[in-house]
């Protein structure tokens, strides 16, 4: 085992954009897939979604309508290609980690090693940790596949200054099959309707000087105490 498999991304943003307790998050989880557009149970799972990424007090309904839809295929999806946007680091091109796994409060979610190795075949495409270590579009999806999606890895990219013509390359090679569920993070509309200079986001601080855990196992779904799957 290679010290990237070992090394892991601790939550940067559970406590702020979603409860860090497992129970509270358990319970905010479930309360955004009560409040969710329960879909008709007759319609197969997309293999795409647009997804929004603000604090769950704000768009976890909205959020939780999306992976509703994924519910038929939670038993099939064993991998998650998560892409959105960098909000702390300039990043020219797509950034991947370099960590085995990211953390959140229900357990590590084993980042795909061989899915990473075909975006690195793409030029566009680099290992950037910095992009990630504060990064919150993509954290915040990791609790909800976790509920939803029964074992799985996940190949998160963050997207910087990229044409459209790299990233749809990009996502052509990570395409897949049934077992490849794409997930979009997008601000959606989280701006006011009076346009504003564009500013580049301060990077949440840390609390303390985190210590990389180590996984115990390559499961990758620890399941929530509270919240079953919607």
């Amino acid at each position: 085992m290679t010290m990237r498999q070992l090394l892991v991304r601790p939550p940067a943003v559970a406590g702020a954009f979603y409860p860090a307790d497992v129970t509270s998050l358990a319970d905010a989880l479930h309360s955004s897939f009560a409040a969710g557009v329960h879909p008709d149970p007759d319609q197969p799972a997309p293999k795409a979604l647009v997804v929004p990424h603000a604090g769950y007090g704000y768009s976890g309904p909205v959020a939780a309508s999306a992976y509703l839809r994924l519910v038929p295929a939670g038993d099939k999806i064993r991998r998650g290609v998560l892409v959105g946007p960098s909000h702390y680091v300039s990043v020219d091109g797509i950034a991947a980690t370099g960590a085995g796994a990211f953390a959140t409060p229900f357990g590590p979610v084993v980042v795909d090693d061989a899915a990473r190795q075909v975006a690195l075949a793409h030029p566009a495409v680099r290992i950037d940790d910095r992009a990630h270590a504060f990064e919150h579009s993509l954290e915040v999806q990791l609790p909800f596949l976790q509920v939803v999606v029964d074992r799985f890895a996940v190949l998160p990219l963050a997207v910087g200054r990229c044409s459209a013509s790299d990233a749809a390359a990009v996502l052509d090679a990570l395409w897949g099959g049934p077992e490849t569920v794409i997930v979009a993070s997008s601000d959606l509309r989280t701006i006011s309707a009076t346009p504003t200079p564009p500013r580049r986001m301060r990077a949440p601080q840390p609390r303390s000087s985190p210590q990389m855990p180590r996984p115990s196992a390559t499961v990758t779904r620890a399941a929530p105490p509270v919240c079953a799957r919607f």
